[in-house]
Protein backbone atom coordinates (compact mmCIF):
# COMPACT_ATOMS: atom_id res chain seq x y z
CA UNK A 1 0.00 0.00 0.00
CA UNK A 2 2.60 2.28 0.91
CA UNK A 3 4.42 1.85 -2.51
CA UNK A 4 1.48 2.52 -4.49
CA UNK A 5 1.16 6.26 -2.57
CA UNK A 6 4.57 6.85 -3.32
CA UNK A 7 4.16 5.94 -6.71
CA UNK A 8 1.25 8.08 -7.68
CA UNK A 9 3.17 10.80 -5.57
CA UNK A 10 6.34 10.53 -8.06
CA UNK A 11 4.05 10.37 -10.97
CA UNK A 12 2.03 13.50 -10.05
CA UNK A 13 5.50 15.89 -9.03
CA UNK A 14 6.70 14.57 -12.82
CA UNK A 15 3.66 15.58 -14.53
CA UNK A 16 3.71 18.68 -12.47
CA UNK A 17 7.03 19.33 -13.20
CA UNK A 18 6.72 18.31 -17.02
CA UNK A 19 3.64 20.90 -17.58
CA UNK A 20 5.80 23.60 -15.84
CA UNK A 21 8.40 22.94 -18.24
CA UNK A 22 6.58 22.91 -21.04
CA UNK A 23 4.52 25.91 -20.26
CA UNK A 24 7.65 27.92 -19.45
CA UNK A 25 9.37 27.19 -22.88
CA UNK A 26 6.58 28.17 -24.39
CA UNK A 27 6.97 31.68 -23.02
CA UNK A 28 10.40 31.76 -23.63
CA UNK A 29 9.95 31.10 -26.99
CA UNK A 30 6.76 33.69 -27.30
CA UNK A 31 9.10 36.87 -25.78
CA UNK A 32 12.37 35.87 -28.10
CA UNK A 33 9.72 35.94 -31.26
CA UNK A 34 8.65 39.12 -30.23
CA UNK A 35 11.99 40.50 -29.53
CA UNK A 36 13.53 39.29 -33.46
CA UNK A 37 10.70 41.62 -34.71
CA UNK A 38 12.67 44.41 -35.84
CA UNK A 39 10.64 47.67 -35.38
CA UNK A 40 11.88 50.61 -37.85
CA UNK A 41 8.92 51.32 -39.36
CA UNK A 42 7.07 54.02 -37.89
CA UNK A 43 3.68 53.15 -38.35
CA UNK A 44 4.17 49.50 -37.18
CA UNK A 45 6.06 51.05 -34.19
CA UNK A 46 2.35 52.46 -33.41
CA UNK A 47 1.07 50.06 -34.01
CA UNK A 48 2.65 48.05 -31.47
CA UNK A 49 2.33 50.30 -28.64
CA UNK A 50 -1.34 50.68 -29.14
CA UNK A 51 -1.92 46.70 -28.80
CA UNK A 52 1.02 46.64 -25.78
CA UNK A 53 -1.26 49.57 -24.32
CA UNK A 54 -4.61 47.42 -24.80
CA UNK A 55 -2.45 44.01 -22.95
CA UNK A 56 -2.25 42.27 -26.45
CA UNK A 57 0.57 40.23 -27.84
CA UNK A 58 2.06 41.78 -30.98
CA UNK A 59 3.86 39.35 -33.85
CA UNK A 60 4.51 41.11 -37.18
CA UNK A 61 3.42 39.07 -39.87
CA UNK A 62 5.43 40.08 -42.41
CA UNK A 63 9.22 41.83 -42.92
CA UNK A 64 9.57 44.70 -40.10
CA UNK A 65 12.76 45.76 -42.05
CA UNK A 66 11.18 46.65 -44.97
CA UNK A 67 10.77 50.19 -45.77
CA UNK A 68 8.08 52.61 -46.31
CA UNK A 69 9.70 53.86 -49.53
CA UNK A 70 7.92 51.59 -51.49
CA UNK A 71 4.72 52.61 -50.18
CA UNK A 72 4.21 56.28 -49.73
CA UNK A 73 5.42 59.50 -51.14
CA UNK A 74 9.11 60.94 -49.96
CA UNK A 75 7.80 63.51 -48.27
CA UNK A 76 5.68 60.89 -45.67
CA UNK A 77 9.35 58.77 -46.00
CA UNK A 78 11.01 61.65 -45.04
CA UNK A 79 8.67 62.31 -42.04
CA UNK A 80 8.33 58.65 -40.76
CA UNK A 81 11.56 58.08 -40.51
CA UNK A 82 12.54 61.26 -38.43
CA UNK A 83 15.39 62.76 -40.79
CA UNK A 84 16.81 66.11 -39.64
CA UNK A 85 16.18 68.14 -42.71
CA UNK A 86 17.31 71.58 -40.96
CA UNK A 87 20.09 72.81 -39.18
CA UNK A 88 21.12 72.19 -35.64
CA UNK A 89 23.86 74.84 -35.01
CA UNK A 90 25.45 77.58 -36.45
CA UNK A 91 28.51 75.52 -36.93
CA UNK A 92 26.75 73.20 -39.20
CA UNK A 93 24.96 75.67 -41.29
CA UNK A 94 28.43 77.32 -41.91
CA UNK A 95 30.49 73.71 -42.83
CA UNK A 96 27.70 71.13 -44.01
CA UNK A 97 30.07 68.75 -45.32
CA UNK A 98 31.71 68.41 -41.95
CA UNK A 99 28.12 66.78 -40.94
CA UNK A 100 27.41 64.89 -44.29
CA UNK A 101 27.32 60.84 -43.66
CA UNK A 102 27.63 58.99 -47.03
CA UNK A 103 26.33 55.86 -47.31
CA UNK A 104 27.53 53.60 -50.27
CA UNK A 105 26.19 49.96 -49.04
CA UNK A 106 23.76 48.48 -46.53
CA UNK A 107 21.48 51.53 -46.63
CA UNK A 108 19.11 49.28 -44.19
CA UNK A 109 21.53 48.90 -41.52
CA UNK A 110 22.29 52.66 -41.61
CA UNK A 111 18.39 53.40 -41.70
CA UNK A 112 17.82 51.02 -38.61
CA UNK A 113 20.61 52.58 -36.40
Amino acid sequence: MMVSWKHCLFTVSLITALIFVFVYNNELWEEKHFLKASLSNASLLAQVCHQIFKGKVFYPRENALKTTLSESSCYEYVAQSHYITETLSEEEAEFPLAYTVTIHKDFGTFERL
